[in-house]
């Protein structure tokens, strides 16, 4: 009777020891599995990437040929320069393939094409040329990116319906063996569940953004088309009544300034869409000087003058440490920003704060409405298939936050009374106000 009992117990411990093996089996094949699910993930993920690149490549190929098309040669070595920041992102890829290599050469030589088209005698058709020969190749690469983030995509479906398969076999296991295993074995599957879903959250989010990235891309052409168009028929007018004559002081002064204007607009677009890329791929860069706030300001001020505007001017001069061009540039968006969507007077103010220098831009307008504030100042606001206010990609606010946030400070929106208010504090420098006689502009 003792053999018999030795015997059933040894078997027991023999089913215990098997089934510990087992469930160390098992959960080292989960283990291994979660591993290739999250590996694959992550590939996805770049790849998702890589298809942003390509689209970045198509948006700025084509601000280039409509640099070429406005002979602006600083727009045309811009646009292609941020062509090949995308290509160089894009070349490790090159493992999908020789044809997909071929393809990236065929890209950099269209590109090298319109950054060269103003210095031949027809720049107009070689840079359509180039645009002609960059569109199927692009098609191509795109299509290679898809097929294998697919091919990915039901590689991970099965490994997870394996994972799954493989994850009750380990829970049935454990609950045999003890209370104890099945709760670690749970905590275990739960803290995996809770990987995936961030995995899969952050994968989601990725897709997001560049989904709203291609169809504002898709309506950029569009966006830039607006003010191309007004230049070119106020140009044109200006051209052929001065032919016959026809042109006199006051009408030269109108079309001049709705050229200004618009060119002003295009320019404002391409500052921020390439700010834009530059923030997508880190290499937005600041340069931090003493410089005296009326410096900084002024050409901001004559733009929005010449452009027919009136703004109101309350600055005392001090002595900050920002990047200038920075400073204007944010300016500029959120001025713009109180024409389009405010209402006049608008209002900047300069003045210090203690050691801080207060920067405002402020005007009589409704302010955001509470349900976008959450989304005011994300990037990639408007779709491509929206209408929008004339001159914006939905990136002012975006821009002027991030460039805020680079001088080492932010951006803050409130409601004062009747007033919509936003707010930067920039560092004061130990100086002595500029004279007062120093700074005069009329902005009436």
């Amino acid at each position: 009777m003792a053999s018999s009992f030795r015997h059933k117990a040894e078997t027991v411990a023999g089913a215990l020891a098997l089934l510990t093996l087992l469930g160390a089996a098992v959960g080292f094949a989960l283990a291994d599995q979660t591993s290739r699910v999250t590996s694959d993930l992550i590939e996805v993920q770049t790849l998702e990437g890589g298809s942003t690149d390509a689209a970045l490549y198509r948006a700025n190929l084509a601000i280039a040929v409509a640099g070429v098309a406005a002979r602006d040669q600083v727009t045309v070595a811009a646009a292609v320069a941020a062509t090949q920041e995308a290509l160089d992102r894009l070349a490790p890829r090159s493992s999908l393939g020789a044809d997909f290599a071929a393809d990236l050469t065929l890209l950099r030589e269209s590109a090298r094409q319109v950054g060269d088209s103003l210095e031949t005698d027809d720049p107009d058709a070689v840079a359509e040329e180039a645009l002609g020969t960059a569109g199927p190749a692009l098609n191509r690469i795109s299509s290679q990116l898809a097929a294998a983030s697919w091919e990915l995509s039901a590689a991970i479906a099965a490994e997870q319906a394996e994972a799954g398969r493989a994850a009750r076999l380990s829970s049935f296991s454990a609950a045999l063996i003890a209370p104890a295993l099945v709760l670690l074995a749970y905590r275990r599957s739960a803290r995996r569940r809770l990987d995936h879903q961030r995995l899969q959250a952050e994968l989601q989010r990725t897709h997001d953004l560049s989904r709203a990235k291609d169809e504002l891309i898709a309506g950029l052409s569009h966006q830039l088309r607006t003010p191309l168009t007004g230049i070119q028929g106020f140009a044109s007018a200006v051209l052929e009544q001065a032919e016959h004559g026809q042109l006199e002081t006051s009408q030269v002064v109108e079309m001049t300034g709705a050229i200004y204007e618009e060119s002003q607009d295009l320019a404002r677009m391409i500052d921020d869409f390439l700010v834009a890329s530059r923030i997508e791929a880190g290499s937005l860069s600041f340069v931090l000087v003493p410089t005296h706030m009326t410096d900084a300001i002024r050409p901001v001020v004559e733009a929005t003058v010449r452009a027919g505007r009136h703004l109101t001017l309350e600055i005392e001069d001090q002595l900050v440490l920002v990047d200038p061009s920075r400073v204007r540039q944010l300016l500029r968006n959120l001025i713009d920003n109180a024409y389009a969507y405010g209402r006049e007077p608008v209002v900047l103010r300069g003045r210090r704060r203690g050691d801080r220098y207060e920067l405002r831009v402020a005007d009589l307008g409704p302010g955001i409405p509470p349900a976008d504030l959450a989304k005011a100042f994300a990037g990639f606001v408007h779709s491509g298939r929206e209408a929008t206010v004339t001159g914006s990609l939905g990136l002012g606010l975006f821009v002027a936050r991030t460039l805020a946030q680079g001088l080492g400070t932010d951006l803050v929106y409130r409601r004062e009374g009747n007033e919509t208010v936003f707010e930067i504090e920039l560092p004061l420098l130990p100086s002595t106000p500029k004279d007062a006689d120093s700074y005069s502009l009329a902005v009436g």
